[in-house]
Order: C-alpha cells, then sequence, then structure tokens
C-alpha cells in the first residue's frame, strides 16, 4: 500500500491533492454555511473567504464548517507548494541535464520521442528535450528520465556536452534535419563524440543524408522492416521454403518487399516474391523502385527473370476482406506446391512454412487479416503481423500468430544501438555456420542450435572475439582495396563480381587485422577461409544493409554481371556431359533437361558456381587478363593451364562451396552433401568438370587466368588429396541361410572364391543382382540381424577405401582382385573387395537414423 501511494505521488504530485482539498474544502463549506441559514450565493462567497483564512462566524461553528476552515488553507498551501515544486523540479531537471555525464539525449518530440526515453532510461542516465503529450509527461516523470518541454540553443549546447548519444525524433522530416545538422556541429570535436541517431519519415531523406555519408539518419519504415526480418527472416535453412508473402497498404508493407530482395537475394541469384493489397499501394513500391510486369517503374525487379538474377515481384489486387488474403495466400502456396512436388526427390528434404508478413496501416486491418491467414493455413505458413502497437493485439491476436509492434521494433536501445560492424558480426557469425563441417573456421568451433543455426550469443568467447575484430575492421579494409561501404539503396546492377587480384588483396587486409586460427587451421585453410569470405563479402554486407561499392568504377578485367546467365548455361552444359561421361553418377533428374526449365533454385547453383572463379583462381595465385587477338599474342603473359594437381585441389574446393550452397537454401540433407574424404570418384568427377570448365568460361568473355607471380610464389602447402577413404554403415536387406557342404562363386571381377560347409550363404532380391556370397560364420554375427525368416538386416560399420589402380586383395575365402574405382573393406582382420556399383548399393557415409 505505502508503495502504491508513493508512485501515486511520483506521478500526480502534491497537485492532486490541492485539488481534492480545494473539492472537498468548497463542499465543506457550502453545507456549513448553508446550516447558518445563508442563500448558496452567500455561502459560496464566505466559503472562497475560507481559502484566505478568513471564516470568522457567529455563535457556534458546526462540524462542517469546523473542518473547511482548516481544510481550506491546507489546500491554499498545497496549490502553492505544488507549483513552486514544479518550479523547481524544472529548474532541477535543467540544472541536472546541463551537468550530467554519459547520458543519452532524446530531443525533438517526435511521436516516439517518450518510448526511446524510458527505453534508453534502463541502461542509465536520459535527458528528452521536447513536447510530449500529458499522458507521455506522467510516464516520463515515473521512469526518472529528466524532461524539458523546451531549451536555448545555449543550454542545449551544455545539455550536449558529453552525452553519449542523442537521439533526435522530431514531428516532421524538415526539423529533424535541421536538428541534425546543428547536433553535428555543435557535437564537433566534442569528447567523446556522440552517437546521433535520427528518425525520419521519408526514405528519400534517409537517402540524400547517407549521400552525405551518414547512415545514422533512419527511415521509420526502413528501420522495422529491417529489425521484422531480422528477428523473422523471409526463407528458412532448416528447409525449403516457399516463397514470402508480404501483405500490406503503405510504406512499411513496400520496405519489407524490397528489403527481402536486397537483403535475401543472393549475387547474381534469383528469388520470387509475392505481394497483395489494394490497387491504390502499388504507388508505395513503385516510388520504393520496385517495378512490376506492366510498369515502367525501376527495372530493378522484373517481373521475368533478369539475366542478373533481379527476382520476381508479384502482384495481387486484394480489396478489403480478410477471406480474400486467406485465399491469396492459400493459392500462392498451391502454385509453389505443384512445382515442389514435381521435383523428383522432394520427399527426401525437409520443408518450412511460408513466411506471411501483414503490415497495413491500420491495426484494425492487420491483426484481422493476419489472424484469418493464420486459421485457414494452419502450419503451413508463419505469419508475422506488424501492428503499429500492441494494443489491440494483446487482445485480438490469434494463436501462432508472430507479432512485431512498430514502436517495439523502432525505439528499442538494441535496434537503435546497431552499427554497421554489430550487424555485419551478426551476419558473418550465421555465415561461419554454413559450411560443412570439414571446412576448419577461422576462429574455431562454430556452435549451431537445436534448428543447426549458428547465433553468435551461443558462440565461445574465441569465436566472438575474432568475429567482432573481423566486423569492426571491414569498412576499413574496404577502403584499402578501392570499395566503398554505403547504406545507400542498392544499385540496380547489384552483382558485384571481384576480381581474383580483389579478392587477393582483401584476404591479405584481413590476414594481418584478425586473430590466428587454431592450431588444426592449416596455413592452406586459412588462407581459403579467407578467400571465401572475401567472395562472399557482398552478399554478407547484402544482408547487413550495405552495399560494396568500387570506388575506382569500371573494372575492365572481371566477369561481365549482365553475362553472368550466359555463363551459368555454360556452366549446366558442362553438368549434362559428365552426367553421361559417369552415367549419372548421382542420380539427378536434371541430367537431360534444358537451362530454362530448371528451377529457380538449380539455375541459381549454376550462377553461384561462375561467381566462385575469381576465388579459385585467386587459391592458386591466378589473376585475370584481357584475351590477347590472335594477331596479337606476341609478347602477352601466357595462358595459365591447369594441372592435374590444380584440378583435383579446386574441386575439393568446388565441392565445399557446393555443400555451403545447398546448406544456406535449406538443402543440408541433400544426398551428397558429404565430406570429399567419402565422396566416390565418379562423383568427385562432377567437381573436376567445374574446373576444366573455367578456362572456356572466361573465354566466351574475353578473359583467360594467368600467373600473379608474386603471390604464386609465397603460396602455402596444399593439402594432400587421396581416394575416398573412412567409415561406411552398411545398408539394406538380405536373405541368407547356413551352407551344408561347401560351395564356389565368383565376385564381379571374375575372381575364383569358395564357402565352406557352416558358412552362410547371403543373396539379395535386387532382380540385376541376384548372385550370392559366402560369409564366415564370426563375421555374419557381427554385420547382419534377422528380421523374420531368411530375412536378415546389414548392421554395423566398416573401413572402406576406393582404389584407382586394380588391387589384389586376400580374402577369407580366397585371392580377389579390386578393379579401378572399386573399394576395398577391412573390418578386424578381414578384408575383402566390393564393386562400384555394389558399394553404392550396400553401404552409406552415414549411420541410418536410429543406430550406429
Amino acid at each position: 500500500m505505502r508503495h502504491r501511494v508513493w508512485q501515486w505521488l511520483r506521478r500526480f504530485g502534491w497537485a492532486g491533492f490541492a485539488v481534492a482539498g480545494f473539492v472537498a474544502s468548497l463542499a465543506l463549506g457550502l453545507i456549513g454555511w448553508t446550516i447558518y441559514g445563508l442563500g448558496f450565493w452567500e455561502a459560496l462567497y464566505r466559503t472562497i473567504r475560507l481559502f484566505a483564512m478568513d471564516g470568522e462566524a457567529d455563535g457556534e461553528v458546526n462540524g462542517f464548517l469546523w473542518a473547511a476552515r482548516f481544510l481550506a488553507p491546507m489546500a491554499t498551501v498545497s496549490g502553492i507548494i505544488a507549483v513552486v515544486f514544479r518550479v523547481l523540479y524544472d529548474g532541477w531537471s535543467r540544472w541536472w541535464a546541463i551537468h550530467s555525464r554519459d547520458h543519452v539525449v532524446v530531443l525533438g518530440g517526435g511521436p516516439e520521442a517518450a518510448r526511446i526515453a524510458v527505453g534508453f532510461r534502463k541502461n542509465g542516465a536520459v535527458v528528452c528535450v521536447g513536447a510530449v503529450t500529458p499522458e507521455e509527461q506522467i510516464e516520463l516523470r515515473a521512469s526518472r528520465v529528466r524532461w524539458m518541454v523546451a531549451a536555448s540553443e545555449e543550454q542545449l549546447k551544455r545539455i550536449l556536452r558529453r552525452c553519449t548519444k542523442v537521439i533526435i525524433t522530431a514531428p516532421d522530416d524538415q526539423e529533424a534535419s535541421s536538428l541534425t545538422s546543428k547536433v553535428q556541429q555543435w557535437c564537433k570535436g566534442q569528447e567523446p563524440d556522440p552517437v546521433v541517431v535520427t528518425l525520419v519519415a521519408s526514405r528519400d531523406v534517409a537517402v540524400d543524408w547517407r549521400h552525405r555519408g551518414n547512415d545514422r539518419v533512419l527511415c521509420r519504415s526502413e528501420q522495422v522492416a529491417r529489425s521484422v526480418l531480422r528477428t523473422c527472416p523471409p526463407t528458412d535453412e532448416r528447409g525449403v521454403c516457399p516463397p514470402p508473402v508480404v501483405l500490406g497498404d503503405g510504406r512499411l508493407a513496400a520496405e519489407l518487399v524490397a528489403r527481402i530482395f536486397e537483403g535475401w537475394q543472393q549475387p547474381g541469384e534469383s528469388i520470387t516474391v509475392r505481394s497483395g493489397g489494394p490497387q491504390a499501394a502499388r504507388a508505395h513500391f513503385v516510388a520504393r523502385g520496385l517495378g512490376f510486369s506492366d510498369s515502367q517503374a525501376s527495372l530493378a525487379l522484373k517481373y521475368d527473370d533478369g539475366p542478373q538474377g533481379l527476382g520476381t515481384l508479384i502482384w495481387h489486387d486484394l480489396p478489403a476482406g480478410t477471406h480474400l488474403a486467406a485465399r491469396l495466400t492459400r493459392e500462392a502456396l498451391s502454385d509453389w506446391n505443384a512445382s515442389w512436388l514435381a521435383f523428383g526427390k522432394h520427399s527426401q528434404y525437409e520443408t518450412a512454412p511460408a513466411r506471411v508478413y501483414v503490415a497495413f496501416y491500420d491495426d484494425a486491418v492487420t491483426l484481422p487479416v493476419a489472424n484469418a491467414v493464420k486459421r485457414s493455413l494452419g502450419d503451413d505458413v508463419m505469419v508475422v503481423a506488424v501492428p503499429k502497437d500492441d494494443g489491440l493485439a494483446r487482445h485480438l491476436r490469434a494463436a501462432g500468430v508472430v507479432c512485431h509492434p512498430q514502436e517495439v521494433m523502432l525505439c528499442t536501445p538494441e535496434e537503435l544501438g546497431r552499427t554497421t560492424a554489430s550487424e555485419v558480426a551478426e551476419e558473418l557469425v550465421a555465415e561461419l555456420g554454413r559450411w560443412p563441417d570439414d571446412a576448419p573456421s577461422l576462429f574455431g568451433r562454430i556452435t549451431r542450435d537445436a534448428d543447426g543455426l549458428a547465433v553468435q550469443k551461443m558462440q565461445s568467447e574465441a569465436v566472438r572475439a575474432g568475429v567482432d575484430v573481423l566486423a569492426g575492421h571491414i569498412c576499413e579494409v574496404a577502403r584499402l582495396v578501392g570499395f566503398g561501404i554505403t547504406a545507400a539503396p542498392l544499385p540496380m546492377a547489384r552483382v558485384t563480381v571481384l576480381t581474383p587480384t580483389e579478392l587477393a588483396d582483401i584476404a591479405a587486409a584481413l590476414e594481418t587485422r584478425i586473430p590466428s586460427s587454431p592450431e588444426e587451421v592449416s596455413l592452406w585453410e586459412r588462407r581459403t577461409r579467407l578467400l571465401e569470405l572475401a567472395g562472399r563479402l557482398p552478399a554478407l554486407l547484402n544482408g547487413a544493409g550495405r552495399t560494396l561499392v568500387r570506388e575506382s568504377g569500371f573494372q575492365p578485367d572481371r566477369i561481365p554481371p549482365e553475362r553472368l546467365d550466359e555463363l551459368a548455361q555454360l556452366a549446366h552444359l558442362g553438368f549434362q556431359k559428365v552426367a553421361r561421361q559417369t552415367g549419372n553418377a548421382t542420380g539427378s533428374e536434371y541430367a537431360t533437361m534444358a537451362y530454362r526449365r530448371l528451377p529457380p533454385l538449380v539455375r541459381s547453383s549454376n550462377v553461384a558456381q561462375v561467381l566462385d572463379i575469381p576465388v579459385k583462381l585467386a587459391l592458386l595465385g591466378l589473376t585475370l587478363a584481357p584475351r590477347p587477338e590472335p594477331e596479337r599474342a606476341v609478347g602477352v603473359l601466357a595462358e595459365y593451364e591447369f594441372t592435374a594437381e590444380d584440378v583435383e585441389l579446386l574441386a575439393y574446393q568446388e565441392h565445399r562451396r557446393w555443400a555451403h550452397f545447398q546448406m544456406r537454401n535449406g538443402r543440408s540433407s541433400h544426398n551428397w552433401n558429404k565430406p570429399w574424404d567419402v565422396l566416390p570418384d565418379n562423383v568427385r568427377e562432377y567437381d573436376r568438370q567445374v574446373v576444366r570448365l573455367i578456362p572456356l568460361l572466361l573465354r566466351e568473355v574475353g578473359l583467360i587466368m594467368v600467373e600473379d607471380v608474386g603471390r604464386r610464389a609465397g603460396l602455402p602447402d596444399a593439402p594432400v588429396l587421396r581416394p575416398a577413404e573412412g567409415t561406411f554403415w552398411r545398408i539394406g536387406e538380405v536373405h541368407a541361410e547356413r551352407l551344408a557342404e561347401p560351395r564356389s562363386w565368383h565376385t564381379e571381377s571374375g575372381d575364383a572364391l569358395r564357402g565352406e560347409a557352416g558358412d552362410w550363404w547371403v543373396w539379395s532380391d535386387d532382380p540385376k543382382n541376384r548372385d550370392g556370397r559366402s560369409v564366415k560364420p564370426e563375421a555374419f554375427a557381427r554385420t547382419y540381424r534377422l528380421i523374420e525368416g531368411d530375412s536378415y538386416e546389414r548392421i554395423g560399420s566398416v573401413h572402406a577405401r576406393q582404389v584407382l589402380a586394380r588391387e589384389r586383395v586376400e580374402t577369407d575365402e580366397g585371392t580377389a582382385h579390386a578393379q579401378p574405382h572399386d573399394w576395398v573393406l577391412t573390418e578386424g582382420d578381414a578384408t575383402w573387395p566390393v564393386s562400384e556399383k555394389g558399394f553404392e548399393k550396400l553401404y552409406d557415409s552415414a549411420p541410418k537414423a536410429g543406430r550406429a
């Protein structure tokens, strides 16, 4: 009770006592004087005199008048005290604000000023200057925020002295920009130099500030969109995800769509986004630079996939009516499901629910639409509602709807405190988690959560420290190699193709600025990881809301972005060639499919393969040069030709890159997403073909690869790559019976072997391979488990290695020979060969789920 009274006093102060005393005194005085027989007006006059301590009465004073005679002066004194206290409080607040240290200043009186001030108050002292509503004044006082309705320029200068951060939010963008200019001028040369963050409504205003070098002027809708998508990404790395859907009618909906393209579309690749809203809402999308198939706006997003993979934006008219929103979303999912089910191996992959973002101007539309979509589609969708505040959501939000109020996404210290370094650090950790386990990290072991995702706060201290150092030097490194990093809108030609020389320069600059790697990371691996990181830098910066801009302008010795699609088609032809040569060793259904009929994800895989060419060349100390004309070939650098060792090494790197692509696109369960060490030779041939194709692709765009003599001389020792070898697990079921007498049999290579009486005779139901084989009783007991009758399950693991030349093998049944590409298996003292095709059917590099 005492605490509640004190809270009441803090909120309403002595002014409440003064008002209550005045009302009570007035009522008691009127009653008391009326008892004396006075009329109403005379009684009112004498009651008013009580407040000036003039309450003389003839005869005995009744109880009502007696109480009023004391209460009225007390009310007068209380009122005087309240006024004096307010004057003293304002003076004290002004004095405290001027003499504060290490405080945050919220300036301008914008719509979110009070909430921002209260949010920062949890972390330290806060001064708020600007007009706020009476309710917000009460909230500020309750949170002990020093609030001033106004201050002179001289007072503001003194308030800003020794502050650590200034948040500017004004009723209009003109006032916000004016305050920003003044504050920057006043704080110039100040120690400490405060961070100045400004919130504006117009994205164009924010963009102009960024072009002036200030990327801390934030557009409200842009900031909310980035925060929402960071919390609920439009894709899911745990599984294949349908295209996201955005429903809305204003700037925020357009910003959500734009940020999905800018932040989650990988360079050169193509994604699809569906959006729905009233016809009038299209103007916001056009203003944001988003084009449609029938629009003459920016060509940054075309209806058809462009050669630069700039994406597909599909618009749906959505008149009023929540049932129409649910139907639109269901139709979008049906279209995607039809194409996904047409993929022959779809059952091998996990799928994730489609993301549906709902952001209408009116919360009374946002919540009902979000609820209707969730109720209609259930677990097939993740619905993210973005209302202005959580007022309506507290009462109407349906179960399962994720709610991210704009005021929370915009006003928290965590969101307003984000910097280029902090956002890049998050992207770096996520990127490190997308590489396969056999690719060692620069900073040590990467920890993943239960969903297989790498989160910054879960990492070890060494990993976090290394990532923070690297992220903190990104801008400096970019400038050293001739690039700038900006938060301005991403350019239409967003595919930044770095040259091998630029990649090597970035890797060399990072090498001297980040901590040393763990002992198990060799010098070659460290350099490889740095080059791969440099190659992924444009995509990582896009994810952090930044873009890498080449300050030197046109770079002639690079792969032209506008020809990526053409080169990707040639890459697909190379894939088809090796598929024919190996009898489609990977079992791909795309081995005979034309490029234009490939799903978007598969086409993007070919583009990513082309974009990685500079990384591979930099790895060998090579660079690019213009292809000389035949008549001018004298005196120019000779074209470098890959050696067999080069091909094998780069194929090894290509397989890692391909696995990384699968993992970041929700296909970590791909059947060939395995370490290189256990990859069969015929599957490795696909990666070798990618490398052999590089010179042809470069010649198509007028380039050749040449030695960078200085860098090539200083290359660290490359890893020694061997034929496939490792632990493999038995799979499948067979039939078996005991031999009553000796039985001879032949291997696939023609070797004659013999089983003795008491051995087991094992055969399969495969109509193409009914030939049996004998197994010793001890080995049979370890490797087979009875199902029923004569049916047995193959269990346990073996050590296996693939041979590339004919090899003699001594088995328990006699002498056998392993032919090239066959496998030699060892278990204990037993050794035996298995043909390439037989091994593929009977063994797997991963244990069957549920058993080792």
